[in-house]
């Protein structure tokens, strides 16, 4: 049993697969604030053997922006700059580099009318994090 994340495109009738990878897609960071279930509940309940959920997105439109570890280079980053945003949803993870030092990351997301719309949201609001 296990979990084969396909990272592709639909170009009309052509689908292109881009990465395959054994666990869920950083592609698909988006899901935990646009669908009914996100791709990490679906990897449990596929591993688990229990029926997949549905799952359609519940927003209109969503944008992603990584958040390196550059942000931290000062201190702790000022949140409240981009919390301010109602459509603005903040996720934060360590990850360990050399399992020995930690470096911070995450990503932020918002949730619009469009995508268009959410893209721009979220690039400037990455904007305002990195000019203090």
């Amino acid at each position: 049993v296990g979990v084969l994340a396909v990272h592709m495109f639909v170009v009309g009738r052509e689908v292109y697969v881009h990465e395959l990878t054994p666990r869920p897609c950083a592609l698909g960071l988006f899901t935990l604030d646009s669908c009914r279930v996100d791709q990490y509940e679906q990897q449990v309940r596929a591993v688990c053997g229990l029926a997949l959920a549905e799952t359609s997105m519940v927003v209109p439109g969503i944008a992603v922006v990584g958040l390196g570890s550059e942000l931290w280079a000062n201190g702790e980053p000022e949140w409240e700059r981009v919390l301010v945003n109602p459509t603005a949803r903040l996720h934060r993870y360590d990850n360990a580099l050399d399992g020995s030092e930690q470096i911070q990351r995450g990503h932020l997301t918002a949730c619009s009318g469009t995508a268009a719309g959410s893209t721009s949201v979220v690039r400037q609001l990455r904007k305002q994090l990195t000019n203090r």
